[in-house]
C-alpha cells in the first residue's frame, strides 16, 4: 500500500485497458484502503465522548459522516455509510476508549476481540 504513494501518473490506453464506469467512480470516490469493491454500503452508528467530538466536528473522516444526536449520557451519536467493518475498526482503534461502535454488531464484536487480545498480550514477558 505504501508504494501507491509514489505513483505520480497513470496512463490508460483505450486499446489495452477498458475501465467500467462503476470502477472509475469507485476509484475516484475511494475513502479508505478498506472500502469494499462492489459492496453495498450499510449504516454504521457510533458514539463518541465529548473529549473527541470536536475532532469529528472539524474533520469528516468519511464523506457520509453525519453527527446525528446527543445522547442522554453526554456522548454524541455519529453515523457513517461504510462498505467494510475494517473502515470503522480503524477509527475505533484510533479513538479508543472514547469511541464506541453501536452498530453493526459484527464490527463491535471484532473490536471487542481486538481489545481482549491486547489485554492478553499485557501478560506476555518481554
Amino acid at each position: 500500500m505504501i508504494r501507491l504513494c509514489f505513483i505520480d501518473k497513470v496512463n490508460i490506453h483505450s486499446h489495452t485497458f477498458n475501465i467500467s464506469t462503476y470502477t472509475e467512480n469507485f476509484i475516484k470516490n475511494l475513502e479508505s484502503f478498506w472500502d469494499g469493491y462492489k459492496c453495498e454500503p450499510y449504516l454504521c452508528e457510533v458514539a463518541v465522548s465529548d473529549e473527541i467530538l470536536k475532532f469529528f466536528k472539524v474533520k469528516k473522516f468519511f464523506k457520509t459522516q453525519n453527527i446525528a444526536e446527543s445522547l442522554q449520557n453526554g456522548w454524541t451519536k455519529i453515523t457513517f455509510e461504510i462498505t467494510s467493518d475494517d473502515m470503522i475498526l480503524m477509527l475505533a482503534c484510533r479513538w479508543f476508549p472514547d469511541f464506541i461502535i453501536i452498530s453493526p454488531i459484527g464490527a463491535r464484536d471484532k473490536f471487542s476481540e481486538l481489545a481482549k487480545r491486547y489485554l492478553l498480550n499485557l501478560n506476555v514477558k518481554f
